[in-house]
């Protein structure tokens, strides 16, 4: 009996494990304990696996972000900060660094001028849902056809958990363009609005 682990931190994770309870074919069987098993799938899990648990078995990760352009943590963030048009989910294989194993399917769609990270997120979680289902056979039997390597000359950002939490302080930069008579930072909201900060 192959033992699978499905390991997450998120609401969307718990949901694929009920959609793998029903749907597991036989001769497989999901496994609570992560250190028992064959095969494991990460959905938006909060952990790094250490180099020895992966070498010792087989292990994918559905991240959030399209690889290898958004590496880590805050891809949804960094899309919009950014000025993407488009987001993505990736299927990849999990190897010893973040987020850079073989890519087995990256599925996108547009970044609309409406969306925020909220909205962008819950776009995703569908994605990852969808893509889950769709790839849960092939990616048990291993028969997923072709992986392929991060893009040479493709533009890789990784973004830790520190270095995103960091992007919430806009003091100097309101404190940069706070100049009299010059026109200060502004955002434009849902409605179209512009309204300004100050210092």
């Amino acid at each position: 009996m192959i033992k699978v682990y499905i390991a997450t931190s998120r609401p969307i994770g718990e949901k694929c494990i009920a959609h793998a309870k029903k749907r597991m074919p036989k001769g497989y069987q999901l496994t609570d304990v992560m250190e028992d098993c064959d095969i494991l799938i990460s959905v938006m899990y909060d952990t790094l696996l250490t180099e020895e648990f992966i070498k010792s078995r087989r292990c994918y990760n559905f991240h959030p972000g399209i690889l290898p352009r958004w590496r880590g943590c805050g891809a949804f963030s960094m899309a919009i900060l950014n000025g993407d048009e488009n987001f993505g989910i990736t299927l990849h294989q999990i190897d010893a660094g973040v987020d850079t194993g073989y890519i087995i399917s990256t599925l996108e769609f547009p970044i609309l001028p409406t969306d925020d990270v909220n909205s962008l997120f819950q776009k995703g979680m569908v994605m990852m849902y969808n893509m889950f289902t769709l790839n849960l056979p092939s990616i048990l039997v291993g028969d997923y056809g072709y992986a392929t390597p991060s893009k040479e000359g493709y533009v890789s950002n990784y973004t830790s958990r520190r270095e995103l939490e960091g992007k919430l302080d806009i003091t100097n930069m309101v404190r940069a363009f706070s100049f009299p008579g010059k026109s200060p930072l502004f955002y434009t909201d849902r409605n179209g609005n512009k309204v300004t900060i100050s210092w």
